[in-house]
This record gives structure tokens, sequence and C-alpha cells, in this order.
């Protein structure tokens, strides 16, 4: 219910911001590339973690997972002082662990959080720094992909490119609230910094992880393994505008 209402009260201001500012003005159409960095800190994934840490004699032990970064892609349209864009990106987090086995050898155990985000989202520019610069309030529709990874293999045979298998995979919606600065290169190119806060609706269940990285020794219907993955994070996104604005 409160991130219904948040949803509501964000949705109604995002209207009166684009009535107030009209759509009236240029119009034009964008290219839109650019790099994403996400505070993810996934808490059922970290207690997963915690839990592998304590119960294995390691050498080097897992870090907790924190950050998640990726690369993104987009298509923007523009009127006026109102922006809409349909984007898409992948992101990658990963940790592992090193500790020796029965025979004396080194193990590695990897385990890999990523997947990849569809958003449809509209802004509007709220404050103009000069003619091509400005500062714009937002907000997307969200389709994000959660899937984890994990593999216990000899240390020295080690491969990520084949080495991991894939233990979830998880769909989920979300809202995301923008505040993009934006800053021209000319008519034609311009940067925009973008923090924001991810707001999903539901919760992920991470027992398949779980089992995988640590067998049962964590009933898989525990509390820990439930987590809400709202967070928030930051873009920088490079525009290039097909026309001259």
């Amino acid at each position: 219910m409160k991130k219904l209402s948040i949803l509501i009260i964000f949705s109604l201001a995002m209207f009166a911001v684009l009535t107030a500012t009209g759509q009236s003005g240029k119009k034009g159409i964008s290219i839109q590339a650019g790099y994403q960095l996400k505070y993810l800190t996934p808490r059922s994934v970290n207690f997963i973690i915690g839990k592998y840490n304590s119960s294995v004699s390691l050498t080097r032990k897992m870090e907790e997972i924190k950050w998640a970064n990726g690369f993104s892609a987009g298509l923007g349209y523009h009127s006026g002082r109102a922006s809409f864009r349909l984007s898409g990106m992948l992101f990658n987090a990963q940790t592992y662990a090193i500790g020796p086995d029965n025979n004396g050898q080194n193990f590695r155990r990897d385990v890999q959080l990523h997947g990849g985000v569809v958003s449809l989202g509209l802004n509007s520019e709220l404050i103009k720094f000069y003619s091509e610069g400005g500062f714009n309030v937002g907000g997307s529709f969200d389709l994000t992909n959660f899937r984890t990874a994990t593999a216990q293999v000899a240390e020295a045979s080690f491969d990520e490119n084949t080495a991991l298998s894939q233990v979830s995979n998880a769909w989920m919606t979300s809202f995301t609230i923008l505040a993009p600065f934006r800053f021209g290169f000319g008519p034609v190119v311009k940067l925009s910094i973008e923090p924001y806060y991810q707001i999903f609706f539901g919760r992920l269940n991470y027992r398949q992880l779980n089992q995988a990285v640590n067998g049962s020794s964590v009933p898989s219907n525990s509390p820990e393994l439930l987590t809400e993955p709202d967070h928030a994070g930051i873009n920088a996104t490079l525009m290039i505008y097909l026309r001259r604005r």
C-alpha cells in the first residue's frame, strides 16, 4: 500500500509538471547510450554469502555484493520540455571465495547476480541552467530480470564463460523515480546524469541460490531468503539528436 501511494503521488505530480511546462515546442528524436551503477545490497544474497563464509574453511572469503553495473541503450522522443524514452540495460555483480579441498588443492566458489531491465519512461525539464542544459524530473515503468548463477571448481581451471551455472531466473515489475541533470554540448549532443530510486512490486526468493551454495543448512522457507530489491543508483547517458533541436 505504501508503494502504491508513492506511485500515485508521483504520477499526479508528473502530470501536473507536464501540464505546467506544456508539450508544445521543438520536437526531435535521439539515440542514447549509457552506463549505470546500482547500489543493490541484496540482503538475502548477502545472507547466503555470510552463511557460506562461516561454514566453509576458506583462505579468501566472499565479499558481500553491494554494487552492480552495466551498459544501456535507448531511443528518445522529445517535444518541448518533455521527453519520452524506451531503453534497455544489462547489469552484473559477482563475488568469489577460495579455499583448500580435501586434497590440498584450491577450489573457487563464485556467486553471480545479473540480469536486464526494459524501461518506458518520461520526464520534463523543471529548471533551465542555460540554453542547452537543465534539471529534470521523471519516472519510468520497468520490467526487470534477475538471474543468479554459481559454481565451485578447481581454482586453476576456472573459466567464467563456462563454469557458472544458472540457478534462478525471475521477472519483476517496478517504477523508477528519476532526477536527471542534462548538460548540452551544442544542439546535437547532451549528457544526462540521472540519480534514481527503483521501487519494486513484490519480493525475490533466493531459495534456489541458497540450495546451490549452502545445501539444506538453511530451510527453504526461511524469511531470510526473501528480499525486496528496491535500490538507488545513477545513470550517465549520452544523447545524440538525429536533428538539431
